[in-house]
């Protein structure tokens, strides 16, 4: 028996240590392969993208399959590049979105006019329709076309049109005036296929039925600007699209009583389109548009810009570009002239900043960067080279800085401090394996304290899953490991979960977690609430933008207001502060803490949304009257300049807790507030940002989970 324990402890030992190096090499090959396919060699690219797939198999996603056919297809290899696309076409995971991607993608342009081409993208879209009845179901909706029937519409030539019925069970309950029923399968087919022009429109007419005029103004909007973002990736569309925008913007204005206009982002888009196309009176005339739309957009200014640079008028190219960055950064109109002392202002500019925020606030690298250039352009060099400097001080770990160096050296001709430079580039950049760092993204800050002086539990501590299994955003070693780290130092035992919820995975689980999570399917959910109700603690965290988390917070009482984020001028704008004294923390355990050193009495939160909890739950962060919800016209590039206030009904929250049954659940609708990560500015965001007591605060919430806090 001993010997046979052994055996399988060796086994066990080898399997994770051969699962640890093929995750490593499949890392690297995709590493080099997008390297190959970004310099234009395909063929190599599409070599190594395919010894990559190999690696994992069956297990390959469908985006690396994707990316191999693309290289194969621009490597002119069709017969390869239709082996990966029919894989695609063939698998239970595709969807409509992924095949969208796919069928409008340059890269498959040497491929459109093979036979194959139609075939294989009439089964991607069957499948995705499959996909999607299998959504519908999951859902408790009736589908109206059984696996084993293809509808008619689905036979036809222009797949593009049968979108349009997507929605056909939805839209006979809704002209029956059924609007809750109809609401489901809107729904339904929005999550499936957001970037759908009809089905945004389609829940456009939906609010609009039940008077949210605001949501609708949103939906209405975003299908306006998805059908001419569409237009502008298609030769025939790019053609009318000067006229077309102006003519659909203005009907829509007419018919829905409310001034309509596309936004900056896809003007820009349309107008650097055109001008690659060299259609520069197109161009022209986008570019103005979006300047009388958008007079304070940055992005029309550089659109302007990019047009006098292509046609060949330095002067003009000058005067809009110098406008652009002046709206962009934010800075002082004079600040490009010669007399502006650029040190002075930068150095006041960011110790002010520093002191209003309590830590040290660094000036962002891409600004820096990009005005150094832009002074380099100018003939300033004093002012250029304090720039260049200043970002080489403050991040000795990016690549681009030090390029940014070479290149000023190269300006002033000094041919040793440009190669020395360059090789302090190409240095880091082989360090980092061609990452840069640091980006613009928040890394986990690696430095906070996670110890916990007297940890709650010593012996036969609970054990703690941390959902993996469901694409999160964040995961126990990933964003979350402060979170994680933490909980661990205070004595709990904790597993990351990287298999679907079953009767058999919770069973010794005392509490899962859950950030951030993609879309996890009623299986699994119904799963998890017998899970709960049989006394399973849950902590699920969602976040702004993460739709996907719905179904579940719904499925356990939690209304998921239809929204992007909650914004709070009066307590913080988007980083909110709960705090004791403004009656913004609730009255719970959670918050009172064992004692007063557990007290809570400051949370900050950073961009949330709106949850409501169920009747009777304890509100641990109830949001002011003061705080509005808001819809993006581009929800996915979280442009806040496009935001629509909307009406949420019902005592709005960040954070609510309850009992489920014999269980308990903590819900928290914003992500950063439990983990600690910093910026490459150097500002941090979560546990880490001194005057708060997030840290306490995730200490309480697993205590009162585990009934160490009564």
């Amino acid at each position: 028996m001993k010997r046979d324990i052994i055996t399988v402890i060796c086994i066990l030992v080898c399997f994770v240590s051969f699962g640890q190096d093929i995750s490593k090499e499949y890392s690297e090959l995709k590493k080099t392969g997008d390297s190959l396919s970004r310099v234009g060699d395909y063929k190599n690219s599409a070599i190594v993208r395919s010894l990559m797939l190999n690696v994992y198999g069956w297990r390959s996603t469908i985006a690396d399959r994707y990316s191999t056919a693309c290289s194969w297809s621009l490597a002119n290899y069709p017969d390869s590049a239709f082996y990966q696309l029919n894989i695609i076409a063939n698998s239970t995971a595709i969807t409509f979105s992924d095949f969208d991607d796919i069928v409008n993608d340059e890269d498959f342009n040497p491929i459109l006019n093979d036979n194959r081409w139609q075939d294989v993208k009439n089964k991607m879209f069957k499948n995705a329709y499959r996909t999607f009845l299998n959504t519908q179901i999951n859902a408790g909706l009736k589908i109206a076309t059984p696996f084993n029937e293809t509808p008619k519409w689905l036979l036809s030539n222009s797949i593009d049109s049968a979108f349009a019925h997507l929605n056909d069970a939805g839209y006979l309950l809704f002209k029956q005036k059924k609007y809750d029923q109809a609401y489901p399968y809107f729904k339904v087919s929005l999550n499936s296929y957001p970037r759908s022009y009809i089905l945004n429109r389609d829940m456009g007419d939906y609010y609009k039925a039940i008077n949210d005029k605001a949501r609708a103004f949103v939906y209405y909007l975003r299908g306006m600007n998805l059908k001419y973002w569409q237009d502008i990736f298609k030769p025939e569309g790019l053609l009318k699209i000067d006229s077309a925008i102006a003519a659909g913007y203005q009907q829509l204005s007419e018919q829905i009583g409310r001034k309509a206009m596309p936004t900056d982002f896809l003007l820009a888009t349309a107008a650097n389109r055109l001008l690659q196309k060299a259609m520069f009176d197109k161009a022209f005339i986008i570019n103005k548009m979006n300047l009388e739309y958008h007079p304070n957009s940055y992005r029309a200014y550089k659109g302007m810009s990019d047009y006098y640079k292509k046609t060949g008028d330095t002067e003009k190219t000058k005067k809009y570009n110098t406008k652009s960055l002046l709206l962009q950064y934010k800075l002082p109109e004079d600040f490009f002239q010669p007399l502006f002392n650029v040190e002075e202002y930068f150095i006041s500019r960011y110790e002010n900043i520093s002191m209003q925020k309590s830590f040290k606030v660094l000036t962002p690298e891409l600004m820096i960067n990009t005005l150094g250039n832009y002074f380099l352009e100018l003939k300033m060099f004093e002012k250029a080279e304090f720039l260049f400097k200043m970002n080489v001080t403050n991040f000795p770990q990016s690549q681009n800085v030090y390029k940014g160096m070479s290149g000023f050296y190269k300006a002033r001709n000094d041919k040793a401090k440009e190669e020395e430079f360059d090789n302090l580039a190409q240095l880091i950049k082989n360090r980092t394996g061609g990452q840069n760092f640091p980006g613009n993204m928040p890394v986990p800050d690696t430095s906070f304290n996670v110890a916990v002086q007297n940890p709650v539990c010593i012996n036969k501590c609970q054990t703690i899953l941390f959902d993996e299994a469901h694409n999160n955003y964040h995961t126990a070693a990933g964003r979350y490991k402060p979170f994680a780290n933490l909980i661990a130092n205070d004595g709990f035992k904790v597993l990351r979960g990287t298999m679907p919820f079953t009767i058999q995975s919770l069973e010794h689980i005392n509490v899962v977690v859950i950030a951030s999570t993609g879309i996890i399917n009623q299986i699994e959910i119904k799963v998890l609430n017998k899970w709960i109700h049989g006394g399973g603690s849950l902590l699920v965290i969602t976040d702004h933008d993460n739709p996907t988390s719905n179904d579940l917070l719904q499925s356990i009482g939690i209304q998921t207001p239809d929204i992007n984020y909650t914004a709070d001028t009066l307590h913080g704008t988007f980083a909110i502060r709960f705090t004791k004294k403004e009656m913004l923390l609730g009255n719970h355990p959670i918050i009172n803490g064992r004692n007063n050193s557990e007290k809570i009495e400051v949370v900050n939160s950073f961009t949330g949304r709106t949850i409501i909890g169920p009747v009777g739950c304890s509100v641990l962060l109830p949001l002011s009257p003061s705080a509005v919800d808001y819809m993006t016209i581009e929800p996915f590039l979280r442009m806040i300049e496009d935001m629509i206030p909307v009406q949420s009904m019902g005592l709005r929250s960040h954070g609510v807790a309850f009992t489920l049954g014999k269980g308990k659940v903590v819900a928290l609708s914003e992500a950063a507030m439990l983990t600690a990560q910093i910026f490459p500015d150097g500002q941090p965001v979560g546990m880490n940002l001194s005057g708060s007591d997030n840290r306490q605060f995730a200490l309480n919430i697993v205590r009162w989970l585990t009934d160490y806090l009564k």
